[in-house]
């Protein structure tokens, strides 16, 4: 079954950029000593925070409710600005439609984990 595809109805705004994460095994030992390797093949993944500003309620809800439906589990593909093809992501970590200037004008905020679970 193929991923859900994320396209939000705005673009994230601009600054939203890449940071790199990378799982390590360590093991201490005595007289600060340490033993570091990465954690598996995947070890570093893209991690993104972003922002959207300024959208419309129906703009953040429509954010908001795809992230919901994945409940934080589940894939999606999501094409990262600047790359040319998808990549597989989850999302644990969003806000709900914060207002911004008035009643009319929203911000949501989102962290996306680059996942590299195996897709049937």
């Amino acid at each position: 079954m193929a991923n859900p595809i994320f396209s939000p109805p705005v673009n994230p705004s601009v600054g939203s950029a890449p940071d790199n994460e990378v799982a390590l095994l360590t093991a201490a030992f005595g007289d600060g000593y340490e033993q570091v390797q990465p954690d598996g093949l995947n070890a570093k993944r893209t991690v993104w925070r972003l922002t959207w500003q300024t959208l419309s309620r129906v703009d953040a809800d429509a954010i908001v409710s795809f992230l919901d439906a994945r409940g934080g589990a589940e894939l999606f593909d999501w094409t990262p600005p600047g790359d040319a093809a998808a990549s597989q992501f989850r999302c644990g970590e969003w806000s709900p439609p914060r207002p911004q200037a008035g009643d009319d004008v929203f911000s949501v905020t989102a962290t996306f984990r680059q996942a590299f679970d195996v897709t049937a």
